[in-house]
């Protein structure tokens, strides 16, 4: 029978336990951990985004548990959250973290951490843990790769130390490794120079996509929940996803939607039409996991025309492409970074869902460009014919300029992504670009900040480079996103819809939107596309030409607001990061528990788009508000009661939305109990996403870190030092 809840899961890592129905064991992979660790090896987890390494980890974890809990004791440290830490305060946040964790599970009486200052200490602090404990600590170290390089270094020299010490003294053995991370944990483990790589003392674990028996397993689960397919749909998984685990499980959740609509309509057979329809929905969405896709490609792309070469002939030749000698790093970076795949020498894209967004990225015309770009005159002749119809060689050089100008456009902000510039820098450098390598009369960016309920204009930059800002208020009859269906504006259709806006001749138009009359006239072409960040709406990128905006230009105005919405992405994340350093700072203070705790909530509120906060505790069965800024909800709810309560109950972040509101909740968990409730709330609706769950759950997580240990001071009766 149909579950009400889709049991399939693609956003996050699987539980062993509860995900137990949908998870593929890799049991050859685990057993090389398990007998890895009777020999005393460190492990690197190497793998592509989306592949699986947090499950991996989870089942390993697991197996440990069941089979070998008296001899081995895991402890898992996800590094999301504090990768922006100080060396000094991430290392001491470390120790803190791994003494409270073994002092919850009762492992030893370890206790201090807060002497540390450099990753020498926190080597030191792992040479006491193996002297106090009677039993092999394995620590698993989820999403390295996240941490500044310098930093990450530091931490991989003192756990090689820590393995070439093992290997002469065996209490040292006490403590074992596991690193998980992509590209990054590559350079690190071998890099151009094995010898001195930091933590060229692991043994690699690499992960594989499934098997297509594997995949089968995933059809067999779908008929189990009483959905029936046609029959020409159970090969049509592994041919469209080579057993790639995001998309495997994506395309099941959305066959299980599809089937509880269909039931509501009496109709039960999932046709191969439907079927298509799931992968296409997959293809054609625009998600952070493949803006990552194309942002690796584009970097490698950049300065290596044979990798070029080899990537056009795999996305278009009709021959097989194969590569001679030896799979060197930068193919196995490709490989990391889950773009391409190795079956033998031959190399391919990794399914055909990654070939179909790959092609729309990088179109026949791109690579003329680069090629263009790069004085490769003979061959980017035909593409570029093709595209540009018959014209002669100086209109082709010449046209061949203006696209190195738009390639430049795209590698340039693909350069300010990776740079700590401030983000009203980066904007006007794009803005003023666009309208530089397009030739357009205006662009125009638009941020929503729903915290004041307004669609502010960040910058509109002319022709002449003449930079100017104004401020929409939302509240106004012509800008009120609320009202669904106010067509008035077009910035209010871009919003609402969160469609882009094309209008090839303005004058037709003007008439009905005011926007439109008084800042560009009767005559000319807008262009306005909205900025997204997963479902949720941060703004609008738009353009305006005198001339007809052409569909070429369309498409590359439209890739560049993936990089854009990367952009302001990453400058909040960064926000977050500074602002998880100061909870930090605070959590160590030596004030009272009441004030740390208010001056916490204050911080969260300056990363989250909301301007209501509510910190709830458990006491018999009731949630009870204990600290708050605005909180215009109830003081009081009952243990699965209310969303607060829910999220009580069920020990998961929920989120809900109504036509007027919007509420986040996550819980306040000691290991597995729970103890609180956190809650934001916004009048606006989109307002949270996935970003926003994970930055109040660790702050979550901060906050019960700042309640043990004001516990742990009262229960040994001293003072706060």
């Amino acid at each position: 029978m149909l579950e009400t809840i889709n049991p399939f899961v693609y956003a996050r890592p699987l539980d062993p336990i509860k995900d137990k129905n949908i998870s593929i064991i890799r049991k050859a992979k685990t057993n090389e951990v398990i007998l890895g660790l009777e020999k005393g090896d460190y492990f690197a987890l190497l793998a592509p985004n989306h592949t699986g390494k947090t499950t991996f980890i989870y089942q390993v974890m697991e197996k440990i548990k069941q089979a070998l809990s008296g001899k081995y004791r895991c402890l898992y440290i996800n590094f999301k959250g504090i990768e922006h830490y100080s060396l000094e305060i991430f290392f001491q946040h470390l120790a803190q973290y791994i003494i409270l964790r073994i002092q919850k599970e009762g492992w030893g009486g370890i206790s201090g951490g807060t002497h540390i200052k450099n990753a020498g200490h926190f080597g030191h602090f792992l040479e006491i843990i193996a002297s106090k404990v009677d039993f092999n600590l394995i620590f698993f170290l989820d999403e390295v790769e996240i941490l500044p390089k310098e930093l990450v270094r530091e931490l991989l020299f003192v756990l090689r130390t820590r393995y070439i010490e093992s290997t002469i003294n065996q209490k040292f053995r006490k403590t074992t490794v596991l690193v998980s991370g992509t590209v990054d944990l590559l350079e690190l483990t071998t890099g151009e120079d094995t010898k001195t790589a930091p933590f060229n003392i692991a043994k690699q674990i690499t992960l594989s996509d499934f098997q297509e028996e594997e995949v089968l397993i995933f059809i067999q689960k779908l008929e189990q929940l009483g959905i029936v397919i046609n029959t020409n749909c159970i090969n049509k998984l592994y041919e469209a996803t080579k057993g790639q685990p995001y998309l495997v499980q994506k395309i099941c959740y959305l066959v299980v939607e599809l089937a509880k609509e269909k039931l509501k309509k009496e109709k039960k057979e999932i046709t191969l039409e439907e079927f298509n329809k799931c992968i296409e929905q997959i293809s054609e969405e625009e998600n952070e996991s493949f803006a990552y896709l194309t942002l690796k490609l584009e970097q490698e792309l950049e300065n290596d025309l044979e990798l070029l070469n080899i990537l056009e002939n795999l996305l278009y030749s009709t021959e097989d492409t194969y590569i001679i000698g030896k799979w060197d790093t930068s193919f196995k970076k490709l490989e990391l970074a889950g773009v391409i795949v190795r079956e033998g020498n031959k190399i391919r894209i990794k399914n055909p869902i990654y070939e179909k967004i790959l092609k729309r990225h990088f179109t026949k015309a791109y690579f003329a460009r680069i090629y263009f770009a790069k004085e490769k005159w003979g061959k980017a002749t035909q593409d570029f014919k093709e595209h540009l119809d018959k014209i002669s060689h100086e209109e082709l050089k010449t046209s061949a300029e203006i696209s190195q100008m738009q390639v430049g456009l795209i590698t340039r902000t693909n350069t300010l992504l990776l740079k700590k510039l401030p983000l009203d820098k980066i904007l006007d450098m794009i803005l003023e670009s666009i309208v530089q390598c397009f030739g357009f009369e205006r662009s125009y960016l638009y941020l929503i900040d729903r915290k004041e309920e307004k669609l502010i204009c960040n910058k509109i930059v002319d022709s002449k480079n003449q930079i100017s800002t104004q401020v929409l208020n939302l509240k106004d009859s012509l800008y009120h996103i609320y009202l669904k269906g106010d067509t008035t504006s077009h910035l209010t259709t871009v919003i609402l819809e969160q469609e882009e806006y094309l209008n090839p001749e303005i004058s037709a138009e003007a008439k009905t939107d005011p926007y439109l009359k008084q800042h560009f006239g009767e005559k000319g072409s807008v262009l306005a596309i909205p900025l997204m960040n997963e479902d949720k709406s941060i703004g609008i990128l738009g353009v305006y030409n005198k001339k007809p905006i052409k569909e070429e230009e369309r498409n590359l105005i439209s890739s560049l607001t993936n990089q854009i919405a990367l952009v302001i992405k990453n400058d909040t994340l960064c926000k977050r990061l500074h602002l998880l350093n100061e909870i930090a700072g605070i959590i160590a203070s030596n004030a009272e528990i009441s004030t740390i705790l208010n001056s916490i909530i204050k911080k969260i509120l300056e990363g989250i788009d909301s301007s209501e906060i509510g910190l709830f505790e458990i006491k018999d069965k009731v949630l009870k508000l204990k600290e708050n800024i605005d909180w215009g909800q109830k003081n009081e709810y009952k243990v699965g009661k209310g969303i607060i309560g829910l999220v009580a109950k069920s020990g998961k972040p929920n989120k809900v939305s109504l036509p007027n509101e919007e509420v986040l909740a996550v819980p306040l968990k000691f290991e597995t109990q729970v103890i609180g409730v956190l809650g934001v709330r916004s009048i606006l609706p989109n307002s949270f996403n996935t970003d926003d769950i994970e930055f109040l759950s660790t702050c979550a997580e901060q906050i019960v870190m700042a309640i043990n240990k004001d516990k742990y001071f009262e229960k040994i009766g001293g003072k706060k030092q």
